[in-house]
């Protein structure tokens, strides 16, 4: 088989070269340093990832990246890129279907007649990026990569090996296990399992999907690892890698748990793992959180459990959650121009200027709450300064409901009408929204606003915070508050909203905004900017909203 693909290889490798080479034609004249042209011979001067160089040229610098090769690599193709193009001189060719957008060549990197972009790709070193579908050669890449996933070569070769995780079980515990066994188990470096680490110590992973957050968490990673990783473990059922994956469980007391749910003696309750004698109460304490008897279990994390919903809690709620003064003062003084729908909406208030504070207190806070699975504290906060107990003790008493209407017969309908927005059963629903930073004035108009109304947003944008609404007598009416938001969650927005991103979105584009997403959310801007780099329209519309979107 290997005789037999390095021939196939060859070959494609022969006519991707002739493709490319074709297109080289040392005739052509030079334009600027920004705009670099086929035949153009420059100097590589920086490996910036697997799909981006830096350029020297006889008029400047310029930053290329490379057609049809997603960012992210593995390490063995940032080293096959030092290797074989770094400080040399290579010649570039264009696409006629990728102009420059923004700072960036989007090219063919040819050198000693080799077509690089291609040969990252068959190699297994780099991955096709999908969203270069337009690409002339698109085809002829993508054949490539099928050829290194059937031969099982870089990145492809964990497809074929059987490592020791799936010998014994797929999965071990994300949010315990230590930077070693991810290495050893999910194939990380050391970096980014340190990565995984830290990012957990301010806000617990709440799902296997929250790992794509983790700086340096490429799109590779998560594909190949999605099935590896647990937020929470049963101990029923899982192997002893995933429980020793759990905080301070030994080799033995692993061997033990499966010990004692042998012969039809399965866990019936966490605790037996105390009164069986497997560990002490100290032990317990420190894993409960995150074990289960379910395979599948809906877990909501709070550190400390004491967790409040930010439309309505008061700021001694939230205080008590964790927020500082500063930040509980700027939630409530902001919330009452606009809903807040995820945590990320409290960005740029006073307390919250960095992803950092906000990504501390997102086990704590809730934009939205599942009255079947919030802790009592989130219930109280609900009903903000004036906690009605018996209302409180009712909901805790009477769940699950299947529908919000269920509560409103324990207190009056006033305080139902007040607190139904921000609650949900089940999993939450999208809103109907339209971003009120970017929609059109007819888009505005749909949503509610009258003309003149519309006019007044539009020439006083942009609006970075909901008090601006008022700073620039752009206010808006209660009763549409609800129909609009200031930033745009790209992962979980819904039709309507993604076509209020710009007047030049598509039915198109959108659908395949959602269907990217929902094979694995977007992770990193980087990833975003490099689905809208597919052809210059989207790249421009991109440029137009980038401001006004959030991945999480």
């Amino acid at each position: 088989m290997k005789r037999n693909f390095v021939k196939t290889g060859a070959l494609f490798l022969a006519i991707l070269m002739f493709v490319a080479t074709f297109a080289v034609s040392d005739g052509l004249s030079a334009s600027s340093y920004i705009s670099l042209q086929s035949g153009d011979r420059v100097q590589v001067i920086e490996i910036i990832d697997i799909n981006a160089i830096r350029v020297r040229t006889p008029r400047g610098d310029a930053l290329v990246r490379l057609i049809g090769v997603h960012h992210g690599g593995t390490p063995q193709g940032m080293n096959f890129l030092t290797r074989e193009i770094m400080g040399n001189h290579v010649h570039v060719v264009r696409d006629p279907l990728f102009p420059n957008v923004g700072r960036w060549n989007y090219l063919y990197i040819m050198h000693v007649e080799r077509f690089i972009n291609g040969e990252l790709i068959l190699t297994g070193f780099g991955r096709l990026n999908e969203a270069h579908y337009r690409a002339a050669q698109f085809e002829n890449i993508r054949q490539g990569q099928a050829i290194a996933r059937e031969a099982g070569l870089g990145q492809w070769a964990n497809e074929l090996r059987t490592p020791i995780i799936t010998q014994y079980g797929e999965r071990i515990n994300i949010n315990t296990a230590d930077a070693a066994q991810i290495m050893a188990h999910l194939g990380a470096g050391r970096d980014l399992a340190n990565s995984i680490v830290s990012f957990r110590g301010s806000a617990v992973f709440q799902t296997v999907n929250d790992v794509k957050f983790v700086p340096g968490v490429t799109w590779e990673f998560f594909a190949s690892n999605r099935n590896r990783m647990a937020i929470v473990t049963n101990i029923n059922t899982a192997n002893i890698p995933e429980l020793e994956s759990l905080a301070n469980i030994t080799a033995e007391q692993a061997e033990a748990i499966v010990e004692s749910r042998s012969g039809g003696r399965s866990f019936t309750a966490a605790s037996q793992l105390v009164t069986r004698g497997i560990m002490n109460p100290w032990e317990f304490n420190i894993i409960s959180p995150f074990i289960s008897l379910q395979t599948e279990v809906q877990t909501q994390f709070a550190r400390p459990n004491i967790r409040a919903n930010v439309n309505l809690a008061s700021q001694t709620q939230l205080i008590a959650s964790g927020a500082s003064f500063t930040q509980a003062i700027g939630i409530t003084t902001q919330r009452g121009f606009l809903p807040m729908r995820n945590l990320h909406d409290l960005k740029d208030m006073p307390g919250f200027e960095t992803m950092e504070q906000i990504n501390a207190l997102a086990d704590n806070l809730r934009a939205y709450t599942n009255i079947n699975t919030a802790p009592r504290s989130e219930i109280e906060s609900l009903f903000g300064e004036n906690v009605l107990q018996t209302a409180v003790d009712a909901i805790m008493d009477n769940r699950p409901f299947v529908g919000t209407d269920q509560i409103s017969e324990f207190f009056d309908t006033a305080i139902f009408n007040r607190i139904e927005p921000f609650i949900y059963v089940g999993s939450r629903p999208p809103y109907p929204v339209v971003n009120i930073n970017t929609a059109t004035h007819q888009q505005l108009m749909d949503a509610g606003f009258y003309d003149a109304e519309a006019a007044r947003i539009v020439n006083n944008r942009p609006i970075l915070r909901p008090s601006q609404m008022v700073l620039w007598q752009t206010v808006v009416r209660p009763e549409l508050r609800a129909n609009i938001t200031l930033y745009t969650n790209i992962n979980n927005a819904t039709n309507q909203e993604l076509m209020s991103l710009d007047g030049a979105m598509t039915q198109d584009v959108a659908s395949r905004i959602v269907s990217y997403r929902n094979d694995q959310p977007f992770g990193s801007f980087a990833e975003v900017e490099d689905f809208f780099a597919a052809d210059a329209a989207t790249w421009e519309m991109f440029l137009r909203f980038r401001n006004f979107i959030i991945l999480r």
